[in-house]
């Protein structure tokens, strides 16, 4: 169990919001009211509720217990780790965010370093999205001010570059899009890196996708704006292609401003074998 004793200087703040500004590891409002109706906060050495508010002088307690998502012994390839952050590699099929033990937070206990930095999160805690089905590379913070740091980074989509590799139905010539996504702003640029014959879909592209903005499901909707939906896409696609062999997209570079060091850090890995395969199959069978 980790107990952390902080003593209030300035009253006049609710316990739940005084907590979630004190303590680098509660971090949100949301958050603190949660581990005060869990018991994990004491205020003067007493169970405490949400709507206190605290005075110059008080004492509150934060004890974390030692793990708070149960352990998914589950390995996964990491790609850069140290004191402060990590990058991993999602699996396809793997949500990040799952009740239930099987996901990627899950199983981040297992595969990574703990770390000595003070503001030290009990959880380490991925920095933002990919859909369970679609693999790759996926930022993770340690810390407290690196999980708040790199959330800024990532809203104001100018400090992350993230490329993607897909396959594509059809022929598609390079390109990109803004067209706005639920009334926001988005801005996706493609690079075809070839077209081949399919025996399924006439031909198949595959494409190396850059995104400067992050909304839901952009490259699918995107690509599928133009006509060349993503292979294995079962939630836009009409008539499903290929649904039973998952979806043919994976986050394939990560670059970003170390938010301690400052220095850029670049993550780059191969063609996933998914696509590879994917293709050979096509190559082999219009041959036959």
């Amino acid at each position: 169990m980790q107990t952390i004793v902080h003593t209030v200087t300035q009253e006049g703040l609710r316990l739940d919001r005084h907590c979630s500004k004190c303590f680098p590891q509660v971090s949100s409002l949301k958050r603190a009211k949660k581990w005060i109706k869990k018991g994990w906060i004491r205020l003067n050495g007493q169970p405490a509720q949400t709507g206190w508010f605290v005075k110059e002088g008080d004492t509150i307690a934060l004890s974390l217990p030692d793990e708070i998502l149960p352990v998914w012994e589950h390995p996964i390839e990491i790609h850069y780790e140290d004191q402060y952050l990590a990058v991993v590699y999602k699996p396809a099929g793997m949500p990040v965010h799952s009740h239930e033990r099987r996901s990627l937070r899950h199983t981040l206990g297992f595969v990574l370093q703990p770390t000595t930095v003070t503001d030290a999160l009990v959880q380490f805690e991925p920095v933002h999205r990919l859909d369970a089905r679609t693999q790759g590379l996926m930022l993770i913070a340690k810390t407290a001010g690196v999980r708040a740091q790199l959330g800024l980074d990532f809203a104001d989509h100018q400090s992350i570059h993230k490329v993607y590799q897909c396959l594509v139905v059809g022929t598609l010539s390079d390109g990109e899009s803004k067209e706005p996504i639920d009334d926001k702003r988005a801005h996706t640029r493609w690079r075809v890196l070839g077209t081949y014959p399919s025996q399924f879909t006439g031909t198949v592209s595959h494409v190396r996708v850059e995104i400067f903005t992050g909304r839901t499901h952009q490259i699918r909707k995107h690509m599928l704006a133009e006509g060349t939906p993503v292979l294995g896409d079962d939630l836009y696609t009409v008539g499903r292609p290929l649904r039973n062999k998952g979806l043919f997209l994976c986050a394939t570079e990560l670059g970003f401003t170390h938010p301690v060091t400052g220095e850029p850090v670049q993550v780059v890995v191969d063609t996933p074998v998914k696509i590879q395969k994917r293709l050979e199959f096509e190559a082999k069978n219009i041959k036959t």
